[in-house]
Protein backbone atom coordinates (compact mmCIF):
# COMPACT_ATOMS: atom_id res chain seq x y z
CA UNK A 1 0.00 0.00 0.00
CA UNK A 2 1.34 3.66 -0.35
CA UNK A 3 2.36 5.97 1.80
CA UNK A 4 0.57 9.20 2.05
CA UNK A 5 2.91 12.56 0.68
CA UNK A 6 2.96 15.73 0.40
CA UNK A 7 3.12 17.24 -3.25
CA UNK A 8 7.04 17.99 -2.81
CA UNK A 9 7.36 14.15 -2.11
CA UNK A 10 7.84 14.54 1.43
CA UNK A 11 5.58 12.54 4.21
CA UNK A 12 2.88 15.09 6.06
CA UNK A 13 3.58 15.88 9.89
CA UNK A 14 3.55 12.31 11.33
CA UNK A 15 1.26 10.93 13.34
CA UNK A 16 0.08 9.37 15.93
CA UNK A 17 -2.55 11.81 17.27
CA UNK A 18 -6.20 11.00 17.99
CA UNK A 19 -8.25 9.39 15.64
CA UNK A 20 -10.92 10.76 13.16
CA UNK A 21 -13.70 8.75 11.66
CA UNK A 22 -14.46 11.00 8.47
CA UNK A 23 -17.71 9.09 6.87
CA UNK A 24 -18.05 10.03 3.47
CA UNK A 25 -15.68 10.75 0.81
CA UNK A 26 -16.86 13.72 -1.03
CA UNK A 27 -15.18 17.05 -1.44
CA UNK A 28 -15.97 17.65 2.38
CA UNK A 29 -14.79 14.46 3.55
CA UNK A 30 -11.47 14.98 1.44
CA UNK A 31 -11.31 18.57 2.71
CA UNK A 32 -11.23 17.55 6.41
CA UNK A 33 -9.29 14.03 6.44
CA UNK A 34 -6.96 16.17 4.31
CA UNK A 35 -6.30 19.11 6.92
CA UNK A 36 -6.59 16.91 10.03
CA UNK A 37 -3.58 14.64 8.32
CA UNK A 38 -1.74 17.95 8.03
CA UNK A 39 -2.48 18.35 11.74
CA UNK A 40 -1.19 15.37 13.00
CA UNK A 41 -4.10 13.29 13.69
CA UNK A 42 -5.16 9.81 11.94
CA UNK A 43 -7.56 9.59 9.86
CA UNK A 44 -10.13 7.04 8.81
CA UNK A 45 -12.23 7.69 5.45
CA UNK A 46 -15.14 5.42 4.96
CA UNK A 47 -16.86 5.53 1.93
CA UNK A 48 -18.13 2.23 -0.28
CA UNK A 49 -18.29 4.98 -3.41
CA UNK A 50 -15.11 5.96 -5.78
CA UNK A 51 -13.74 8.93 -3.75
CA UNK A 52 -15.12 12.22 -5.02
CA UNK A 53 -18.50 12.33 -4.55
CA UNK A 54 -19.57 13.84 -7.23
CA UNK A 55 -16.27 15.75 -8.14
CA UNK A 56 -15.29 12.60 -10.19
CA UNK A 57 -14.29 12.31 -13.85
CA UNK A 58 -14.97 9.73 -15.92
CA UNK A 59 -14.08 8.34 -19.18
CA UNK A 60 -16.90 6.60 -20.66
CA UNK A 61 -14.99 5.76 -24.40
CA UNK A 62 -11.22 6.96 -24.95
CA UNK A 63 -10.70 9.94 -25.22
CA UNK A 64 -14.35 11.00 -23.88
CA UNK A 65 -13.54 12.51 -20.25
CA UNK A 66 -16.81 13.61 -18.44
CA UNK A 67 -17.96 14.60 -15.14
CA UNK A 68 -19.78 13.49 -12.72
CA UNK A 69 -20.60 16.67 -11.35
CA UNK A 70 -19.54 20.53 -11.60
CA UNK A 71 -17.71 21.65 -14.35
CA UNK A 72 -15.85 24.42 -13.55
CA UNK A 73 -15.45 26.83 -10.69
CA UNK A 74 -15.08 30.47 -10.36
CA UNK A 75 -12.68 33.09 -9.36
CA UNK A 76 -14.19 33.22 -5.89
CA UNK A 77 -13.98 29.53 -4.99
CA UNK A 78 -11.20 30.54 -2.49
CA UNK A 79 -11.08 27.20 -0.11
CA UNK A 80 -11.17 25.18 -3.58
CA UNK A 81 -7.54 26.59 -4.59
CA UNK A 82 -5.82 26.82 -1.25
CA UNK A 83 -6.96 22.88 -0.76
CA UNK A 84 -5.35 22.28 -4.98
CA UNK A 85 -2.42 24.26 -3.57
CA UNK A 86 -1.63 22.52 -0.30
CA UNK A 87 -2.25 18.97 -2.26
CA UNK A 88 0.37 20.67 -5.10
CA UNK A 89 -2.09 20.75 -7.81
CA UNK A 90 -2.73 25.01 -7.56
CA UNK A 91 -0.63 25.02 -10.94
CA UNK A 92 -3.15 22.51 -12.37
CA UNK A 93 -6.11 25.28 -12.31
CA UNK A 94 -6.53 26.93 -15.48
CA UNK A 95 -8.92 30.08 -16.97
CA UNK A 96 -11.01 29.07 -19.01
CA UNK A 97 -10.95 30.55 -22.85
CA UNK A 98 -13.02 32.88 -24.39
CA UNK A 99 -15.88 30.68 -24.89
CA UNK A 100 -16.96 30.30 -21.20
CA UNK A 101 -17.91 34.25 -21.64
CA UNK A 102 -20.25 33.80 -24.64
CA UNK A 103 -23.65 32.07 -22.97
CA UNK A 104 -27.12 31.85 -24.04
CA UNK A 105 -30.88 32.12 -23.05
CA UNK A 106 -33.34 30.67 -24.50
CA UNK A 107 -36.02 33.17 -24.99
CA UNK A 108 -38.87 32.56 -27.09
CA UNK A 109 -37.91 29.25 -27.96
CA UNK A 110 -34.52 30.45 -29.84
CA UNK A 111 -30.82 31.22 -28.56
CA UNK A 112 -30.20 34.22 -27.76
CA UNK A 113 -26.89 35.51 -26.52
CA UNK A 114 -26.64 37.19 -22.81
CA UNK A 115 -26.45 39.80 -21.41
CA UNK A 116 -26.46 41.40 -25.26
CA UNK A 117 -28.25 39.79 -28.26
CA UNK A 118 -31.52 39.02 -26.88
CA UNK A 119 -30.64 37.32 -23.54
CA UNK A 120 -32.13 39.38 -21.70
CA UNK A 121 -35.15 42.00 -23.01
CA UNK A 122 -35.01 45.76 -22.93
CA UNK A 123 -37.99 45.69 -20.40
CA UNK A 124 -35.70 43.07 -18.07
CA UNK A 125 -32.42 45.28 -18.81
CA UNK A 126 -34.18 49.12 -17.93
CA UNK A 127 -35.31 47.23 -14.18
CA UNK A 128 -31.83 46.02 -13.75
CA UNK A 129 -29.79 49.76 -14.49
CA UNK A 130 -32.83 50.84 -11.93
CA UNK A 131 -31.91 48.72 -9.38
CA UNK A 132 -28.63 48.99 -9.37
CA UNK A 133 -29.15 51.94 -7.72
CA UNK A 134 -32.50 51.83 -6.15
CA UNK A 135 -32.45 51.91 -1.88
CA UNK A 136 -34.81 48.82 -0.88
CA UNK A 137 -35.18 48.14 2.88
CA UNK A 138 -33.55 45.18 4.00
CA UNK A 139 -36.05 41.82 4.95
CA UNK A 140 -34.89 39.11 7.00
CA UNK A 141 -34.98 35.65 5.34
CA UNK A 142 -36.67 36.32 2.11
CA UNK A 143 -36.09 34.29 -1.13
CA UNK A 144 -33.68 35.17 -3.74
CA UNK A 145 -36.48 35.72 -6.23
CA UNK A 146 -37.88 38.39 -3.58
CA UNK A 147 -34.82 40.19 -3.16
CA UNK A 148 -34.20 40.47 -6.99
CA UNK A 149 -37.81 41.27 -7.45
CA UNK A 150 -38.00 43.86 -4.98
CA UNK A 151 -34.87 45.64 -6.88
CA UNK A 152 -34.96 44.97 -10.25
CA UNK A 153 -38.85 44.41 -11.66
CA UNK A 154 -40.86 40.72 -12.01
CA UNK A 155 -39.81 40.58 -15.53
CA UNK A 156 -36.18 39.95 -14.68
CA UNK A 157 -37.36 37.64 -11.61
CA UNK A 158 -38.90 35.48 -14.11
CA UNK A 159 -36.59 35.64 -16.98
CA UNK A 160 -32.81 36.08 -16.58
CA UNK A 161 -32.66 35.05 -12.61
CA UNK A 162 -34.69 31.80 -12.56
CA UNK A 163 -32.60 30.91 -15.87
CA UNK A 164 -29.13 31.74 -13.39
CA UNK A 165 -30.68 30.00 -10.17
CA UNK A 166 -31.36 26.75 -12.36
CA UNK A 167 -27.97 26.52 -14.15
CA UNK A 168 -27.09 27.16 -10.13
CA UNK A 169 -29.12 25.19 -7.75
CA UNK A 170 -31.72 23.82 -10.12
CA UNK A 171 -34.95 24.78 -8.06
CA UNK A 172 -37.07 27.78 -7.86
CA UNK A 173 -35.45 31.38 -6.55
CA UNK A 174 -38.96 31.43 -4.52
CA UNK A 175 -37.51 28.64 -1.97
CA UNK A 176 -33.85 29.43 -2.01
CA UNK A 177 -33.07 31.84 0.89
CA UNK A 178 -31.23 35.05 -0.26
CA UNK A 179 -29.06 36.15 2.52
CA UNK A 180 -27.75 31.92 2.50
CA UNK A 181 -27.40 32.10 -1.18
CA UNK A 182 -25.57 35.21 -1.24
CA UNK A 183 -23.91 36.32 1.94
CA UNK A 184 -21.26 38.73 0.26
CA UNK A 185 -24.16 40.69 -1.67
CA UNK A 186 -26.47 40.51 1.03
CA UNK A 187 -24.07 41.36 3.69
CA UNK A 188 -22.70 44.31 1.44
CA UNK A 189 -25.91 45.73 0.71
CA UNK A 190 -27.30 46.02 3.60
CA UNK A 191 -23.63 47.97 4.19
CA UNK A 192 -23.38 50.04 1.37
CA UNK A 193 -27.63 51.17 0.73
CA UNK A 194 -27.65 49.96 -3.36
CA UNK A 195 -26.59 47.24 -5.09
CA UNK A 196 -24.45 49.81 -7.20
CA UNK A 197 -22.26 50.23 -4.27
CA UNK A 198 -22.20 47.31 -2.97
CA UNK A 199 -20.58 45.83 -6.34
CA UNK A 200 -17.90 48.35 -6.87
CA UNK A 201 -17.13 47.46 -3.13
CA UNK A 202 -17.31 43.93 -4.55
CA UNK A 203 -14.49 44.68 -7.05
CA UNK A 204 -12.52 46.79 -4.89
CA UNK A 205 -11.82 43.98 -2.74
CA UNK A 206 -11.54 41.71 -5.80
CA UNK A 207 -8.57 44.16 -6.45
CA UNK A 208 -6.78 43.78 -3.42
CA UNK A 209 -7.15 40.36 -3.02
CA UNK A 210 -5.77 39.48 -6.19
CA UNK A 211 -3.13 42.27 -5.98
CA UNK A 212 -1.86 40.19 -2.64
CA UNK A 213 -2.14 37.06 -4.60
CA UNK A 214 -4.77 35.69 -2.13
CA UNK A 215 -7.74 35.70 -4.89
CA UNK A 216 -7.15 34.34 -9.14
CA UNK A 217 -8.01 36.54 -12.59
CA UNK A 218 -11.48 36.81 -12.03
CA UNK A 219 -12.81 34.00 -14.71
CA UNK A 220 -14.22 30.66 -14.86
CA UNK A 221 -11.84 28.21 -14.14
CA UNK A 222 -11.47 24.51 -13.94
CA UNK A 223 -8.83 21.30 -14.22
CA UNK A 224 -7.68 20.26 -17.78
CA UNK A 225 -8.47 16.72 -17.24
CA UNK A 226 -11.63 16.56 -14.90
CA UNK A 227 -12.15 17.36 -11.04
CA UNK A 228 -10.97 14.16 -10.48
CA UNK A 229 -7.50 15.58 -10.60
CA UNK A 230 -8.13 17.29 -7.39
CA UNK A 231 -9.42 13.51 -6.12
CA UNK A 232 -6.61 11.55 -6.84
CA UNK A 233 -4.14 14.39 -4.88
CA UNK A 234 -6.15 13.90 -2.17
CA UNK A 235 -6.17 10.19 -2.91
CA UNK A 236 -2.48 9.79 -2.63
CA UNK A 237 -1.70 12.63 0.40
CA UNK A 238 -4.09 10.29 2.37
CA UNK A 239 -2.42 6.98 1.42
CA UNK A 240 -3.92 4.14 0.95
CA UNK A 241 -4.38 3.51 4.82
CA UNK A 242 -6.66 5.97 5.52
CA UNK A 243 -9.31 4.70 3.03
CA UNK A 244 -11.75 2.30 3.88
CA UNK A 245 -13.49 1.08 0.95
CA UNK A 246 -17.32 0.12 2.55
CA UNK A 247 -20.24 1.66 4.21
CA UNK A 248 -21.22 2.43 7.76
CA UNK A 249 -23.50 0.83 9.48
CA UNK A 250 -23.48 2.16 12.75
CA UNK A 251 -22.00 4.56 15.22
CA UNK A 252 -22.00 3.92 18.62
CA UNK A 253 -20.65 5.48 21.94
CA UNK A 254 -17.93 3.56 23.84
CA UNK A 255 -15.52 4.84 26.84
CA UNK A 256 -13.32 7.11 25.24
CA UNK A 257 -14.71 7.81 21.93
CA UNK A 258 -17.28 6.05 19.15
CA UNK A 259 -17.30 2.63 17.69
CA UNK A 260 -17.97 2.74 13.84
CA UNK A 261 -18.98 -0.21 12.39
CA UNK A 262 -18.49 -0.84 8.73
CA UNK A 263 -19.76 -3.84 6.40
CA UNK A 264 -22.43 -4.32 8.22
CA UNK A 265 -26.14 -4.47 8.59
CA UNK A 266 -27.66 -1.21 9.05
CA UNK A 267 -27.39 0.23 12.68
CA UNK A 268 -24.15 -1.93 12.62
CA UNK A 269 -26.70 -4.66 14.86
CA UNK A 270 -24.71 -7.55 13.88
CA UNK A 271 -21.41 -8.40 11.06
CA UNK A 272 -19.03 -5.78 9.88
CA UNK A 273 -15.87 -4.39 11.14
CA UNK A 274 -15.38 -1.97 14.40
CA UNK A 275 -13.28 0.50 14.80
CA UNK A 276 -12.60 2.91 17.70
CA UNK A 277 -12.24 6.43 17.14
CA UNK A 278 -12.04 10.14 19.14
CA UNK A 279 -14.55 11.56 16.90
CA UNK A 280 -16.68 11.35 14.19
CA UNK A 281 -17.26 13.53 11.11
CA UNK A 282 -20.16 12.92 9.01
CA UNK A 283 -19.47 14.28 5.87
CA UNK A 284 -22.31 12.62 3.54
CA UNK A 285 -25.52 13.82 2.45
CA UNK A 286 -28.05 15.03 5.00
CA UNK A 287 -30.05 12.06 4.54
CA UNK A 288 -27.28 9.16 5.05
CA UNK A 289 -26.45 11.52 8.21
CA UNK A 290 -29.69 11.45 9.47
CA UNK A 291 -30.17 7.40 9.56
CA UNK A 292 -26.74 6.67 11.09
CA UNK A 293 -27.74 9.68 13.91
CA UNK A 294 -31.32 8.24 14.41
CA UNK A 295 -30.33 6.43 17.00
CA UNK A 296 -27.35 8.32 18.62
CA UNK A 297 -28.58 11.67 18.35
CA UNK A 298 -32.50 11.91 17.08
CA UNK A 299 -33.38 15.11 17.46
CA UNK A 300 -30.38 15.87 15.01
CA UNK A 301 -31.42 13.07 12.86
CA UNK A 302 -34.79 14.84 12.62
CA UNK A 303 -32.93 18.01 12.11
CA UNK A 304 -31.30 16.91 8.86
CA UNK A 305 -34.32 15.46 7.61
CA UNK A 306 -35.33 19.08 7.19
CA UNK A 307 -32.70 19.37 4.33
CA UNK A 308 -34.22 19.06 1.09
CA UNK A 309 -32.33 18.04 -2.44
CA UNK A 310 -32.98 18.85 -5.79
CA UNK A 311 -32.73 15.62 -8.06
CA UNK A 312 -31.18 15.65 -11.31
CA UNK A 313 -29.73 13.99 -14.69
CA UNK A 314 -26.97 14.96 -16.47
CA UNK A 315 -26.88 13.83 -20.17
CA UNK A 316 -22.96 13.80 -21.61
CA UNK A 317 -23.32 13.47 -25.24
CA UNK A 318 -21.42 13.01 -28.52
CA UNK A 319 -22.47 14.63 -31.98
CA UNK A 320 -20.50 14.91 -34.91
CA UNK A 321 -22.82 17.26 -36.48
CA UNK A 322 -24.07 19.58 -33.85
CA UNK A 323 -25.40 22.87 -34.69
CA UNK A 324 -25.84 24.70 -31.44
CA UNK A 325 -23.33 27.83 -31.36
CA UNK A 326 -20.22 27.84 -29.36
CA UNK A 327 -19.44 29.47 -26.04
CA UNK A 328 -20.27 28.02 -22.50
CA UNK A 329 -23.92 26.55 -23.06
CA UNK A 330 -27.53 27.91 -22.63
CA UNK A 331 -30.43 28.08 -19.87
CA UNK A 332 -34.17 28.17 -19.87
CA UNK A 333 -36.22 30.34 -18.04
CA UNK A 334 -38.94 28.59 -16.55
CA UNK A 335 -41.19 30.42 -19.13
CA UNK A 336 -39.74 29.06 -21.52
CA UNK A 337 -41.09 25.40 -20.72
CA UNK A 338 -38.65 23.71 -22.06
CA UNK A 339 -38.28 19.85 -21.63
CA UNK A 340 -34.66 20.47 -20.16
CA UNK A 341 -33.05 23.17 -17.56
CA UNK A 342 -30.11 23.75 -19.65
CA UNK A 343 -26.69 22.27 -21.72
CA UNK A 344 -23.15 23.19 -21.40
CA UNK A 345 -21.24 23.16 -24.63
CA UNK A 346 -18.12 20.93 -23.02
CA UNK A 347 -16.17 20.37 -25.92
CA UNK A 348 -15.91 24.12 -26.17
CA UNK A 349 -14.02 24.74 -22.58
CA UNK A 350 -12.56 21.70 -22.68
CA UNK A 351 -11.39 20.49 -26.08
CA UNK A 352 -8.91 17.80 -24.77
CA UNK A 353 -11.67 16.02 -23.55
CA UNK A 354 -13.54 15.00 -26.86
CA UNK A 355 -12.96 12.42 -29.69
CA UNK A 356 -11.61 13.83 -32.67
CA UNK A 357 -14.24 14.63 -35.21
CA UNK A 358 -16.85 15.37 -32.22
CA UNK A 359 -18.53 18.20 -29.97
CA UNK A 360 -19.32 17.22 -26.48
CA UNK A 361 -22.32 18.41 -23.96
CA UNK A 362 -24.03 18.34 -21.00
CA UNK A 363 -27.82 18.52 -20.72
CA UNK A 364 -29.64 18.71 -17.51
CA UNK A 365 -32.89 17.60 -16.84
CA UNK A 366 -35.21 17.34 -14.07
CA UNK A 367 -34.23 19.55 -10.86
CA UNK A 368 -37.09 20.87 -8.90
CA UNK A 369 -39.29 21.97 -12.29
CA UNK A 370 -39.67 18.06 -13.32
CA UNK A 371 -38.30 15.70 -10.94
CA UNK A 372 -40.06 13.05 -12.32
CA UNK A 373 -37.52 13.54 -15.74
CA UNK A 374 -34.84 12.44 -13.45
CA UNK A 375 -36.08 8.56 -13.91
CA UNK A 376 -36.22 8.59 -17.83
CA UNK A 377 -34.50 5.73 -19.55
CA UNK A 378 -31.35 6.45 -22.32
CA UNK A 379 -33.71 6.14 -25.13
CA UNK A 380 -36.13 8.74 -23.89
CA UNK A 381 -33.30 10.78 -22.83
CA UNK A 382 -31.91 10.40 -26.31
CA UNK A 383 -35.27 11.52 -27.83
CA UNK A 384 -35.53 14.44 -25.74
CA UNK A 385 -32.37 15.61 -26.43
CA UNK A 386 -32.89 15.04 -30.50
CA UNK A 387 -36.11 17.36 -29.91
CA UNK A 388 -34.80 20.20 -27.78
CA UNK A 389 -31.73 20.24 -30.75
CA UNK A 390 -34.35 20.52 -33.33
CA UNK A 391 -36.28 23.22 -32.12
CA UNK A 392 -33.19 25.40 -31.01
CA UNK A 393 -31.32 25.16 -34.32
CA UNK A 394 -34.30 23.50 -36.99
CA UNK A 395 -31.77 21.07 -37.51
CA UNK A 396 -31.54 17.30 -36.79
CA UNK A 397 -28.71 15.86 -34.34
CA UNK A 398 -26.73 12.86 -35.11
CA UNK A 399 -26.10 11.59 -31.31
CA UNK A 400 -23.46 8.93 -31.80
CA UNK A 401 -22.43 8.37 -27.71
CA UNK A 402 -24.72 8.96 -24.81
CA UNK A 403 -23.70 8.61 -21.17
CA UNK A 404 -26.77 9.97 -18.30
CA UNK A 405 -25.70 10.45 -14.76
CA UNK A 406 -28.63 10.75 -12.39
CA UNK A 407 -28.66 12.58 -9.18
CA UNK A 408 -31.39 11.35 -6.01
CA UNK A 409 -29.31 14.26 -4.38
CA UNK A 410 -27.95 16.74 -6.61
CA UNK A 411 -27.66 19.76 -4.69
CA UNK A 412 -29.52 21.25 -1.12
CA UNK A 413 -30.02 24.84 -1.56
CA UNK A 414 -30.26 27.04 1.20
CA UNK A 415 -34.04 26.93 1.83
CA UNK A 416 -36.51 29.60 3.18
CA UNK A 417 -38.28 28.41 6.06
CA UNK A 418 -38.75 29.82 9.56
CA UNK A 419 -35.37 29.88 11.19
CA UNK A 420 -34.09 30.14 7.85
CA UNK A 421 -31.09 28.00 6.60
CA UNK A 422 -28.96 28.99 9.29
CA UNK A 423 -31.19 28.41 11.89
CA UNK A 424 -31.48 24.59 10.71
CA UNK A 425 -27.59 24.24 10.67
CA UNK A 426 -27.64 25.51 14.23
CA UNK A 427 -30.15 23.22 15.50
CA UNK A 428 -28.47 20.68 13.68
CA UNK A 429 -25.07 21.22 15.24
CA UNK A 430 -26.96 21.75 18.97
CA UNK A 431 -28.02 18.66 18.88
CA UNK A 432 -25.23 16.46 17.83
CA UNK A 433 -23.27 14.75 20.47
CA UNK A 434 -19.79 15.55 21.57
CA UNK A 435 -17.65 14.63 19.57
CA UNK A 436 -19.69 14.30 16.48
CA UNK A 437 -19.65 16.89 13.40
CA UNK A 438 -21.04 17.53 10.06
CA UNK A 439 -19.85 18.60 6.96
CA UNK A 440 -21.03 19.12 3.34
CA UNK A 441 -22.04 21.78 0.78
CA UNK A 442 -25.68 21.40 1.97
CA UNK A 443 -23.99 23.23 5.44
CA UNK A 444 -23.72 26.05 2.98
CA UNK A 445 -25.02 27.37 -0.46
CA UNK A 446 -24.54 23.84 -1.56
CA UNK A 447 -21.48 24.86 -3.84
CA UNK A 448 -17.86 22.98 -4.49
CA UNK A 449 -16.20 25.15 -2.65
CA UNK A 450 -18.96 25.40 0.32
CA UNK A 451 -18.30 21.36 0.36
CA UNK A 452 -14.38 22.38 0.81
CA UNK A 453 -14.57 25.39 3.15
CA UNK A 454 -17.26 23.11 5.47
CA UNK A 455 -14.78 19.86 5.94
CA UNK A 456 -12.11 22.42 6.53
CA UNK A 457 -14.18 23.99 9.55
CA UNK A 458 -15.60 20.74 10.59
CA UNK A 459 -11.29 19.83 11.49
CA UNK A 460 -10.90 23.00 12.81
CA UNK A 461 -13.74 22.27 15.24
CA UNK A 462 -12.16 18.97 15.76
CA UNK A 463 -8.90 20.63 16.28
CA UNK A 464 -9.84 23.34 18.91
CA UNK A 465 -11.77 20.84 21.26
CA UNK A 466 -14.74 23.03 21.20
CA UNK A 467 -17.31 20.13 21.35
CA UNK A 468 -15.06 17.11 22.89
CA UNK A 469 -16.52 15.56 26.17
CA UNK A 470 -15.32 16.77 29.40
CA UNK A 471 -14.06 20.13 27.74
CA UNK A 472 -11.07 18.47 27.11
CA UNK A 473 -9.25 19.18 23.71
CA UNK A 474 -7.76 15.93 22.31
CA UNK A 475 -3.77 15.28 21.91
CA UNK A 476 -2.13 17.45 20.06
CA UNK A 477 -4.84 19.52 19.93
CA UNK A 478 -3.41 23.74 20.04
CA UNK A 479 -3.99 25.22 23.73
CA UNK A 480 -3.26 28.48 22.57
CA UNK A 481 -6.16 29.24 20.70
CA UNK A 482 -4.14 28.76 16.95
CA UNK A 483 -4.52 26.23 14.53
CA UNK A 484 -2.17 24.01 12.60
CA UNK A 485 -5.53 23.15 10.11
CA UNK A 486 -6.54 26.43 8.69
CA UNK A 487 -4.31 28.17 5.63
CA UNK A 488 -2.73 31.01 6.30
CA UNK A 489 -4.06 32.64 3.57
CA UNK A 490 -7.63 31.74 4.97
CA UNK A 491 -10.58 32.31 1.92
CA UNK A 492 -12.83 34.70 3.66
CA UNK A 493 -16.69 33.27 4.29
CA UNK A 494 -19.35 33.80 1.41
CA UNK A 495 -17.96 32.78 -1.95
CA UNK A 496 -21.66 33.62 -3.24
CA UNK A 497 -21.05 30.40 -5.83
CA UNK A 498 -17.20 30.57 -6.05
CA UNK A 499 -17.71 26.88 -7.05
CA UNK A 500 -20.44 25.95 -9.55
CA UNK A 501 -23.26 23.92 -8.04
CA UNK A 502 -25.24 22.21 -11.09
CA UNK A 503 -23.23 23.70 -14.16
Amino acid sequence: MSPPVDHDGSPPIAPPGPIVAVIGAGLAGLSAAVYLRRAGYRVRVYDPAPMGGKARTLEPRPGWRIEWGPHSFTSRAYALFDLAALLGVGDRTVRLGAAANTRFLVRGGRLRKAPFGGGIRLGEALGLVAGLFRRVPDVPGESVREWVRRRFGEAFARGPLDAMMTGIWASDPATIEMNAAFPTVTDLVRTEGTVFRALREMQRLARRMRASGAAREAGTWGFPLGMGELVDAARAHLGDDAVRVAAVSGIARVDGGYAVTSGGTSGGTSGGTVETVDAVILATEAPAAARLLADLAPDAAVALGEVVYAPLAVAHWLAPDAALPHGFGYLAPEAEARDVLGTIFVSDLYPDRVPAGHRAFATMLGGGRHPERVGLDDAAVKRMLEAEHLQLTGRSVTISDLHVVRHAHAVAPPRVGEGGHAGRIARIEAALPLGVFVAGAWCGAGAMDDAIRSGREAAERVESGASWGGGQAPRNAPRDGSSTVTPASTPPRGSDSGGRHVA
